[in-house]
């Protein structure tokens, strides 16, 4: 996926660490859905069969990846969400991976989800 350059730094590295999925972009028709919105974050596919996005929550302070398989959990489908980054959390959280490294894990981990998903669905 090419990294427009007006990508908030999380969501690059989120994209970044997509581009080593390409079979997963490739067989959904992903890589030319890639939106990038005003605030960097951005969003991937459709919301109703798999949708990928990153975004800032205010309450929590938090980036966030989420994904949408189907069409929402109401109608059957299922929606997760991987923590990127916590500004609430402090410097010294408990986590041994740094920012890169979490937020390549939760790429890895949100891919391995939706393929969970899909298998299930068929």
């Amino acid at each position: 996926l090419p990294l427009p350059p007006n990508c908030h730094p999380l969501s690059a590295v989120v994209l970044s660490r997509l581009s080593y999925h390409q079979d997963f972009l490739r067989s959904r028709s992903l890589s030319s859905t890639l939106k990038v919105h005003a605030d960097g974050h951005f969003t991937l596919g459709s919301p109703t069969s798999l949708g990928i996005s990153t975004s800032y929550i205010p309450e929590s302070k938090s980036h966030v990846l989420r994904v949408s398989l189907g069409p929402g959990p109401a109608a059957g489908g299922r929606e997760g969400e991987y923590t990127l980054q916590n500004n609430e959390a402090p410097a010294w959280h408990t986590s041994k991976l740094g920012t890169h490294e979490r937020i390549e894990k939760a790429v890895d981990d949100m891919v391995a989800w939706v393929e969970r998903g899909e298998a299930e669905r068929v």
